[in-house]
């Protein structure tokens, strides 16, 4: 939740982008940087599929683009998780 203002800056510039606020490590924050970054990793993995999924019925799968955006332990765990999937 701490990107929230970013989020929101974000879609003033370009309000059809959608965003992932993951919640996966939300109050998880004190474990092992592999179990955070897993269980990151599955979350961006669903989200992605889901998009997929729209986009392939609606024939834009090129127009998919995937950021991350995080701060302070949130940018180590975005690491750990790109290094799993």
């Amino acid at each position: 939740m701490d990107l929230r203002l970013v989020r929101n800056q974000w879609l003033l510039i370009d309000p059809k982008i959608q965003f992932l606020m993951s919640q996966a490590n939300e109050d998880k924050t004190s474990g092992d940087f592999r179990e955070m970054g897993f269980r990151l990793a599955q979350e961006v993995i669903l989200f992605l599929k889901k998009k997929m999924d729209k986009a392939s019925r609606n024939g834009n799968l090129k127009d998919i683009k995937l950021s991350f955006v995080g701060h302070s332990i949130g940018n180590l765990i975005i690491r750990t998780a790109l290094t799993g999937i």
